[in-house]
């Protein structure tokens, strides 16, 4: 087992228990202006603030995000998309689930002054972010009720789960939108050019997935458009427009993961 995996399982799976009691019942790991603190964020690199008020403009921009939208945050994190979302949108219909307790703890304590962001931690198993999770997230059903929404968004998600969870996740994703619903989810597209400067090698298959590592297939999940296709259609959902990412090393681009637009069909 590498160095990196123990910590991980140190962290998310030791640690984590005790962080969000901390967090619940002190203010010790409250952060400033809206920010966690380095040690307990986890939602990737780069400016934390910045970032989230970025991913905000892309739904705008991309996925058409309104105030009067009913939306869905999956995978949620630490509230990078939540924070700014609340401060651009204070009215907002919005729910969010995690699998790590206490970035939702964190993130419900720093937006308490609005009930209409309902966030939930859900205990689904991944062996990146929550290796002793009880629910298998191929059987997980999200928390929402059917044709409820018009706005799903997944930044994150599907870089991290292979083809069985993904198609739970897709078929979940179509049965919780409305008609004419939007989903606007990150990956990783794979295709048959070999760049040099590629974040990484996706060089392992498992069914339709690639994969990074296969002694750790949840650490980077990546997808071609074939098997993203076959997947959305299985789910009643359908490709609207993909944009590309900077991960590959060859283009600049606004974000560092590819992007799908898709709709209910």
């Amino acid at each position: 087992m590498s160095l990196a995996k123990i910590l991980r399982i140190l962290k998310y799976g030791i640690a984590a228990p005790v962080l969000d009691v901390i967090i619940r019942n002190s203010t010790l790991l409250d952060g400033r202006m809206g920010v966690p603190p380095e040690p307990i964020n986890f939602a990737g690199g780069g400016n934390f603030r910045e970032i989230g008020e970025q991913q905000v403009d892309l739904l705008v921009s991309r996925a058409r995000l309104s105030a009067e939208d009913r939306v869905m945050d999956v995978g949620c994190g630490i509230g990078r998309l939540a924070l700014p979302l609340a401060r651009r949108f204070p009215s907002l219909d919005y729910s969010g689930f995690d699998i790590v307790r206490y970035g939702v703890s964190w993130t419900r304590k720093t937006l308490r002054e609005k009930p209409n962001f309902k966030l939930t931690h859900v205990d689904i198993r991944n062996s990146f972010y929550n290796p002793f999770g009880r629910v298998p997230a191929e059987q997980f059903v999200f928390p929402q009720t059917s044709d409820s929404l018009d706005l799903v968004f997944a930044t994150s998600v599907f870089t991290h789960l292979t083809e069985a969870s993904a198609r739970n996740y897709l078929k979940e994703i179509g049965r919780c939108l409305s008609q004419g619903g939007r989903v606007y989810l990150t990956a990783f597209i794979v295709d048959d050019q070999a760049h040099s400067r590629a974040a990484f090698k996706f060089s392992n298959r498992i069914g339709l997935a690639y994969v990074a590592s296969r002694s750790e297939p949840e650490m980077a999940v990546g997808y071609d458009i074939v098997g993203l296709q076959r997947m959305a259609h299985d789910a009643g959902l359908s490709i609207c427009e993909i944009f590309r990412g900077s991960w590959r090393g060859d283009i600049v681009a606004h974000d560092f993961q590819d992007a799908i637009l898709l709709s209910r069909s």
